[in-house]
């Protein structure tokens, strides 16, 4: 999947490079896998007025770029004692 066209996008219509949003991210401490895409969307409205579909569309991104790492949650079950990773 390609996002070039959503960086190009992202770039000329909020006037930043995608590096500055992935630094202020960053700084925020959004790259935990706690962190829940809701916590980035609100963020972006808030800071940069991100519209809805913008806003999940860059946590994807981040996502893609793996720099938000999965959640790893422990399975349920009599005969499953290895983790699953929950995306």
């Amino acid at each position: 999947m390609s996002f070039q066209p959503f960086i190009d996008k992202v770039q000329n219509k909020y006037s930043r490079d995608i590096q500055d949003f992935i630094k202020a991210a960053k700084a925020k401490g959004f790259f935990k896998p706690e962190v829940r895409a809701g916590e980035i969307v609100k963020w972006l409205k808030k800071d940069y007025s991100f519209g809805q579909g913008d806003a999940m569309a860059m946590y994807g991104y981040f996502k893609h770029l793996g720099l938000i790492p999965p959640i790893v949650k422990p399975s349920k079950g009599i005969d499953h004692d290895t983790d699953k990773i929950v995306y």
